[in-house]
């Protein structure tokens, strides 16, 4: 369904609680796209460089040992080894002396499967212009070598201004709001919901903890299992931990907004006789109503415990 069509802006809609829920005409556009289920756009932090020697290997491996040309905020091409060990002296003369200072920050930009390589890097470098173009030095490169192809931003945290970056959860949120409308400018239709948009309501990992478990067979929360077994004993229900119950309370705000946001969009519709409108309203109603209750992974974990005969006569985890 096309945005076109649809009178937003005249749109009277009431204003909600939901601190998820935007009900201006930018918020019902992002709600007629939440309802299409879209591919996620994905951007993560993978990590954070210290010291000309660190920054220098990770701009070795993004540009695969020179085998690939980085690109700077000037639209130059860098693939020669000097001109990178050069770009490196360059930025290091900014760096901190102190131990563990964060000196680059280190950006995986992610497209859907098999998005075409063109248009992610100009979403790529999009981003980085719109988001550090005025304030930080960057190099990126692209990379075609999963079915997700994605770049990687590597950004000198000292600013032009002599201030350093301090990315938080606000910036992460904003950066992936912003790489989701630069891949949209470029054909690509995805979305960048928040975790109870989509109700899920497990909490984020730090990378070198995912990274880990990731290696781990079978790929479990040994954390959260050791848990488990402990709150099982003390007849702890993981559905009534605080944490759960704040999840699942955030879900069911979002999900009481966008039938809110169905409603008055239907009544508008039914008043205009817009049939366009009353799809996005109906869409929008579904996707309500499809949002699962988020679980934790201790929840998770419980219920597979149960569903393979995993709990002892005595309500006690067997190991």
């Amino acid at each position: 369904m096309s945005e076109k069509d649809t009178p937003f802006d005249r749109l009277k809609i009431d204003k909600n609680r939901g601190r998820d829920i935007d009900f201006g005409p930018g918020g019902v556009k992002r709600a007629a796209r939440a309802s299409q289920n879209l591919p996620q756009a994905v951007v993560k932090v993978s990590s954070f460089s210290h010291g000309q020697g660190r920054a220098g290997a990770h701009l070795s491996y993004i540009s695969r040992n020179g085998d690939l040309s980085v690109e700077d905020p000037q639209g130059n091409k860098l693939q020669d080894a000097e001109e990178l060990k050069e770009r490196m002296e360059e930025w290091a003369s900014d760096f901190d002396s102190r131990k563990r200072s964060r000196d680059t920050v280190n950006i995986v930009l992610s497209a859907p499967k098999d998005s075409e390589l063109g248009a992610v890097e100009r979403s790529v470098r999009a981003f980085a212009q719109k988001e550090f173009g005025q304030s930080n030095d960057y190099l990126f490169a692209i990379h075609n070598d999963t079915d997700h192809p994605h770049g990687h931003l590597m950004v000198k945290m000292r600013g032009y201004d002599g201030e350093k970056l301090n990315p938080g959860k606000t910036d992460l949120k904003r950066w992936r709001e912003s790489f989701a409308e630069s891949l949209r400018e470029q054909g690509i239709q995805v979305d960048a919901t928040t975790r109870a948009e989509r109700g899920q309501g497990k909490k984020g990992q730090r990378q070198a903890l995912y990274h880990l478990r990731k290696r781990e067979t079978p790929n479990v929360d040994r954390e959260a299992v050791r848990q488990l077994i402990v709150d099982a004993r003390a007849g702890v229900d993981q559905a009534a931990k605080p944490w759960a119950l704040a999840a699942k309370a955030r879900t069911e705000e979002v999900r009481q907004g966008y039938a809110q946001m169905a409603d008055s969009i239907g009544r508008e519709a039914r008043a205009q006789g817009n049939k366009g409108m009353a799809a996005i309203a109906e869409s929008i109603r579904r996707h309500s109503r499809s949002i699962p209750t988020p679980k934790t992974r201790a929840e998770e974990y419980q219920q597979q415990f149960k569903a393979s005969k995993g709990v002892g006569r005595d309500g006690d985890i067997e190991r």
